[in-house]
């Protein structure tokens, strides 16, 4: 069980999945305000995805 955990590719999707839920959760939380208006919204749904692509493009010259 330690030699996986030990794997690169274990870390690395370790990794990813933090950088993936974190920019989700912070969407989220914003998105549930009450307060927030739909411009903010659409600008935030925005913002995250170009992360997001920057991720899946960066990924995308990488084959495991």
């Amino acid at each position: 069980m330690l030699t996986i955990f030990d794997l690169f590719e274990f870390i690395f999707r370790a990794h990813l999945m933090q950088n993936v839920l974190g920019y989700m959760a912070d969407l989220n939380h914003a998105l549930q305000k009450r307060d927030q208006d739909i411009v903010n919204a659409v600008e935030l749904i925005y913002l995250t995805k170009i992360p997001m692509q920057q991720m899946r493009e960066d990924d995308d010259g990488m084959s495991f």
